[in-house]
């Protein structure tokens, strides 16, 4: 169920990295996933995402859960120290 491209760098022509982080899990109270904090339509739909639209939900994640970025933001890409 994992979709982790987590090896991905962010902005300057590579692909967004996913929020994956293996803990697969949804949570019916709140209808989203207990690991990367989307929604079943937001995991389901990343493979088709563009890099704006996954951008987007990374914006929502960190709204929802802001310890669950763990580093990662559009201007700076994945922290590579985490």
């Amino acid at each position: 169920m994992s979709d982790n491209n987590n090896v991905n760098s962010a902005p300057g022509g590579n692909a967004v990295p996913s929020p994956c982080i293996g803990i697969c899990r949804m949570v019916a109270a709140t209808g989203l996933c207990e690991g990367c904090h989307r929604t079943i339509d937001e995991i389901a739909a990343w493979s088709r995402l563009d890099d704006g639209a996954k951008w987007d939900i990374c914006e929502k994640i960190a709204e929802r859960a802001p310890a669950s970025l763990s580093g990662i933001s559009r201007t700076k890409g994945p922290d590579p120290t985490s």
